[in-house]
């Protein structure tokens, strides 16, 4: 699972991308840590309907992404979060890697690394640049910064 760090009382943004989806009619973000409260154990529930998240989520459906802001973060928001997706035929489609958040009090444990692109097109032989901010946590040094590459796998498979 992709992991996100965020402080108490913090926000954190993430995005996940899909395709081979062409018309989707509903989509929304659940966590299996608030199963107990789903009226179906078997059907997941948007946490937009959570009373442990009102007024604290900004979910968006974008043309072939999702995305979650989470505000005013608590600790209790820590887990693993997943996105299902209903398609205009009705079929549902569960994210098949979750992101996982860990919320902390302080910021000796997270590493915030932001991207200003997620994804980037470009023709063979051209060359392109990517750009991101990070913060330490305060009680580490950064001695040198270095890019990989990682072959991403698509979110249905």
């Amino acid at each position: 699972p992709r992991t996100i760090c965020g402080l108490r009382e913090s926000e954190v943004t993430w995005k996940c991308t899909y395709s081979n989806i062409h018309i989707v009619r509903h989509a929304f973000w659940f966590s299996f840590k608030q199963k107990a409260k789903w009226k179906n154990e078997e059907h997941p529930e948007d946490l937009n309907s959570d009373p442990d998240y009102t007024g604290r989520l900004n979910p968006k459906i974008l043309r072939s992404s999702l995305s979650l802001t989470i505000r005013d973060l608590r600790e209790t928001d820590s887990g693993e979060y997943h996105v299902l997706i209903i398609t205009a035929r009705g079929q549902e489609l569960r994210s098949s890697t979750a992101v996982h958040l860990t919320v902390t009090g302080v910021d000796e444990s997270c590493w915030n690394v932001a991207y200003t692109e997620r994804e980037l097109c470009a023709l063979e032989g051209s060359s392109v640049d990517f750009h991101c901010t990070y913060a330490p946590p305060s009680n580490q040094t950064v001695t040198g910064v270095f890019w990989y590459y990682e072959q991403l796998k698509d979110l249905f498979s």
